[in-house]
């Protein structure tokens, strides 16, 4: 069964690490905005505040920033290539600057660092961790409006009702404690340690199938097929032209015996990413590591693992090997319990290394190809070339006010993009990828648990309500959102994080200007914000939002609202009678308050665009009389017509159209 709960605060242990800012001073101030854990998704969310003019406290409990993009991933997992939030366009544009500044525009480093073109296989920014961390920490260390504190985490929580009043932060290194006050505050944790010690209601583990109806839920046997097989591309429409995303190369298919849908509290498998160079004068090869015990390594070998990253920069790339059921204990232990399955991971992360490397067991062919690398000796330099970040895939999940689940992250019925959420505020792009759970196999099938919907998934919306508490109302939670087990498997990736966070501070922002906690804002006005900023709410095939038109934010915003029954927007098609009709409709149930974009785009699906263009005037007159002109203004419609310089006559393209909407609806 899923684990539902309400942790005890970690206790204190060992940590290495020192607080950046005065602790005194910080327990003396009332930020706008307390940040807690510097993952991308928090660095992100406290960047954006502070731009908006926030007063932000960053609070982390390592010594490092930047969760996995400072701690070894590599890469960025993006299906899509285009821009879709400004804060992760800026990180990828920084990134590729400083590979072209370093080392020339024809360089070889700066040519493995760019995404390749979109169809070639694992085409994504690639960077050195050193390189990722050092662009976080410019981007951080750049406003003057974020204070950091390193070497705390959340111990005690002081609420009022819905509201958390102060946090209370403990260190492992040093005596006493820290009592931050704030207005908002954001849980942006791999483990959701503050909303969990606030009280907040979450899962670990997975549902059962029947309780969502998700066809994949709970325990499930499958085959991941993968490029290397028959040199396939996923999904197959990517491939063909019919979605703009990067293909990838893993699928699942069929479905085993044994696959009950029963709920549990396994999670997936973790690892440590190493960065390893084949570089001779900066490659360290392992010691043997304590509790080294080779006999693991010769039951669990394959030729498969581990893995080795694809892209190379300075001789360098990844090495990795999931393990499984070693970190149940983790998402709800004390912090000595965590640094002990830490130990456990890094043990065998070396270990595997070390046996690969060393062992007669291993055949001699086998031994020199894994000699070629070593640990790089310029990452990580004060952790003995070792990632700061363990890479925790899934650990809690909240219980929000709306649940993700399987079902929207695949085509809703009755039209041909996943369902549209009204308070959209990020997008998925990858499949719903799920790592194995335990070693457990029936014959023929991959390791249990292991998902790869590649084929099946969709780029989503994600509601704002996923960030929020049932029964808090100034808390944002944006790593660990309120998704099932399933569901997770599509937002668990940093740009998509990084895309929600940037959200978040915006949220924040809009929050503070009107005077009220983050779950009470009206979030059509926070869209609007969203829309009018460049932030994707809603996926498309033919434009992203760097596209130079006006009718960018109109069209990324009624998305959100049921406008559009597919990825292709068609901006500069003539605006057909039939869809001008549900248009002008939509727009009036809009301005009177009636918000189902789920069922709207149901409706336009069901017929399909005819009649001739529409000309300006004609789409006007549908406005007449009706509920934007009672709360815009009479002609709100003409009037815009005029302010976009449409003449009466002249035939309106879809884009426009969408532009004349959206304006009209701010009037009201």
């Amino acid at each position: 069964m899923i684990g539902v709960g309400r942790s005890q605060p970690p206790l204190a242990g060992d940590l290495n690490s020192g607080s950046a800012s005065d602790p005194d001073h910080i327990a003396s101030v009332v930020y706008d905005l307390a940040v807690l854990e510097a993952t991308p998704g928090g660095i992100a969310c406290a960047v954006r505040a502070a731009r908006e003019g926030l007063h932000v406290l960053l609070v982390n409990r390592a010594a490092h920033l930047g969760g996995m993009i400072s701690g070894g991933i590599g890469v960025l997992d993006a299906m899509y290539g285009g821009k879709r939030a400004t804060f992760l366009d800026e990180f990828q544009q920084r990134v590729l600057e400083f590979y072209r500044a370093k080392y020339g525009e024809d360089s070889l480093q700066y040519q493995a660092a760019r995404p390749g073109p979109r169809l070639a296989p694992d085409s994504r920014l690639s960077f050195e961790p050193s390189v990722g961390e050092a662009v976080l920490n410019a981007m951080v260390s750049g406003e003057k409006n974020i204070t950091v504190l390193k070497g705390y985490y959340p111990a005690v929580v002081d609420r009022s009702g819905r509201i958390i009043r102060s946090v209370t932060l403990a260190s492992e290194a040093m005596p006493g404690t820290v009592t931050v006050s704030a207005k908002v505050f954001v849980d942006a944790s791999y483990t959701a340690d503050l909303a969990a010690v606030a009280g907040v209601e979450y899962r670990v583990g997975r549902e059962d199938r029947n309780q969502f109806n998700e066809p994949h839920a709970g325990r499930i046997f499958t085959l991941q097929r993968r490029s290397s097989e028959d040199h396939s591309l996923y999904p197959r429409a990517a491939v063909t032209g019919g979605l703009n995303l990067r293909p990838v190369s893993a699928v699942s298919g069929e479905t085993f015996a044994g696959s009950t849908g029963e709920g549990d509290t396994k999670i997936e498998a973790w690892n440590y990413r190493l960065c390893v160079s084949r570089d001779p004068s900066n490659r360290r090869y392992p010691e043997q590591p304590p509790g080294y015990n080779r006999q693991e390594f010769i039951d669990t070998y394959s030729e498969d693992f581990p893995r080795i990253g694809k892209h190379l920069i300075n001789q360098k790339t990844t090495w990795w090997e999931n393990l499984t059921v070693a970190n149940y204990a983790y998402p709800d232990g004390h912090w000595p319990t965590r640094h002990k399955i830490e130990a456990r991971y890094r043990d065998y992360a070396l270990g595997r290394m070390y046996f690969l490397q060393n062992d007669p067991w291993v055949t001699e062919k086998r031994r020199q190809e894994a000699r070629q690398w070593g640990l790089a000796k310029d990452e990580f330099v004060d952790n003995q070339n070792f990632p700061y970040q363990l890479y925790i895939r899934e650990a809690r999940r909240i219980v929000g006010r709306y649940i993700f689940k399987e079902q929207d992250a695949t085509f809703a019925r009755g039209y041909e993009r996943t369902p549209v959420q009204d308070d959209s505020i990020a997008i998925t792009d990858w499949y719903i990828d799920l790592q194995q759970v335990s070693r457990e196999r029936q014959l023929g099938s991959s390791e249990e648990g292991l998902l790869s919907l590649s084929e099946l998934a969709r780029p989503a919306q994600i509601p704002y309500r996923t960030l929020l508490p049932k029964d808090i109302d100034n808390l944002l939670v944006i790593v660990c959102i309120s998704t099932t087990h399933v569901g997770w498997g599509a937002v668990r990736l940093e740009p998509t994080w990084m895309h929600i966070g940037e959200a978040a501070g915006f949220a924040a922002a809009h929050a503070r200007q009107r005077r009220v906690n983050p779950a009470l804002i009206r979030t059509a006005e926070l869209q609007r914000v969203l829309a009018d900023r460049r932030m994707m709410m809603s996926f498309f095939n033919d434009f992203d939002m760097g596209a130079d038109a006006a009718w960018v934010p109109a069209v990324n915003d009624l998305a959100t609202k049921g406008f559009f029954d597919s990825y292709n927007a068609r901006p500069n098609d003539p605006l057909l009678s039939s869809t001008a009709v549900q248009w002008a409709a939509f727009a009036n149930e809009i301005a009177a308050g009636q918000s189902n974009g789920d069922e709207r785009a149901r409706r336009l699906a069901a017929s399909a665009p005819a009649g001739a263009p529409v000309p300006a005037e004609t789409f006007a007159q549908m406005f007449d009389g009706g509920p934007i002109e009672k709360t815009a203004g009479a002609s709100a419609i003409r009037t815009q017509m005029a302010r976009q310089g449409l003449q009466p006559g002249a035939v309106l393209r879809r884009g426009d159209a969408c532009l004349l909407v959206y304006r009209a609806l701010a009037l009201g």
